[in-house]
């Protein structure tokens, strides 16, 4: 027993914070911030089509609410793209925290993987609340939305 707390010890002494990342810590917080940032870009991407699918789109002469589905389009585009800076910004820093050592950068980046997180979060509960409204209006009006 003794000798795990003089290991504890010894890795303080080294590191102030008190936090030592290993080497399988350091390989795991690598291959994180390599699909951190796959999915990031993915999100980028599909974010970027849908904007150009959407603006195409409005181009259309048929369509009767152009403006709506611009309002529409710029919010699934928020919905997109903000959670994928969060997780760009977690994988660029994490990568160079595993790299480098280096204890700000690993706070930094979780402050971005907490930031997309909650952001997600956000918008998970909004989507659940809209739902409940809808389910709360349509029992309101059990003839419908005619």
């Amino acid at each position: 027993m003794e000798s795990n707390n003089n290991n504890n010890i010894s890795h303080q002494g080294q590191n102030p914070n008190g936090l030592v990342l290993t080497n399988n810590g350091k390989n795991f917080l690598k291959r994180a911030a390599t699909w951190t940032k796959f999915l990031a870009i993915y999100s980028f991407v599909i974010g970027g089509l849908n904007l150009l699918i959407s603006l195409y789109g409005l181009s259309n002469p048929f369509n009767p609410t152009p403006g709506m589905n611009m309002i529409g389009v710029l919010i699934g585009l928020v919905l997109t793209v903000l959670p994928a800076i969060y997780l760009y910004n977690f994988s660029n820093k994490a990568g160079d925290a595993a790299t480098n050592n280096d204890s700000k950068k690993i706070e930094s980046a979780m402050a971005s993987l907490k930031n997309y997180l909650m952001t997600y979060g956000i918008i998970i509960i909004s989507v659940i609340g809209l739902f409940l409204l809808v389910f709360v209006a349509a029992a309101a009006n059990p003839r419908g939305f005619y």
